[in-house]
């Protein structure tokens, strides 16, 4: 999906680990390229958790400078920088920074926290060693029971009556 950026605000990148699914058009540089004449742009990102900034690879086209963005560029989640340059003669003469925003993918918790797929995880183990407690206990009413004879277990079965009545429905 392509994007065409604004002269501010966020650039949202995708998803954490997204690879290829999103382009970013930046148009503006063809109007500073009009004002100060011929020159090069780039684009230097500082990723979310404050990491170096790096460049990122622009392509020219028809429409304007094209970002790409890649796995390496949505590797963290959360808010990073992205200052898009205009330089002539190696020298910076213009310049925009950007935010930028990588949002979390499922299964990726912030670091240090656990996440909520494995506080699930917990609940089930939790919940299934409950039942097997229940098992074991009911394991042993059965083997408890395997003592008594079968006129005691009709005793209390029909509350402690000798006689079973056949009631018809």
């Amino acid at each position: 999906m392509q994007y065409v950026v604004g002269k501010s605000g966020v650039l949202s990148l995708g998803r954490q680990g997204e690879h290829l699914a999103r382009r970013l058009l930046f148009t503006e540089p063809a109007d500073w390229e009009r004002e100060l004449g011929p020159g090069s742009v780039q684009a230097l990102v500082q990723p979310p958790g404050g990491g170096a900034a790096y460049p990122v690879s622009l392509e020219r086209t028809e429409e304007g400078w094209l970002w790409t963005v890649t796995g390496a560029d949505t590797a963290a989640a959360g808010r990073g920088w992205c200052e898009l340059r205009y330089l002539a003669e190696d020298t910076v003469v213009k310049s925009r920074t950007y935010g930028i925003y990588v949002a979390a993918a499922l299964g990726s918790p912030p670091d240090g926290q656990p996440g909520p797929w494995q506080r699930y995880l917990d609940r089930v183990l939790e919940i299934g060693a409950a039942a097997q407690a229940a098992a074991e206990r009911a394991q042993a009413a059965v083997d408890g029971l395997d003592e008594l004879s079968n006129l005691e277990l009709l005793e209390i079965w029909n509350g402690g009556m000798t006689h079973v009545e056949k009631v018809s429905r």
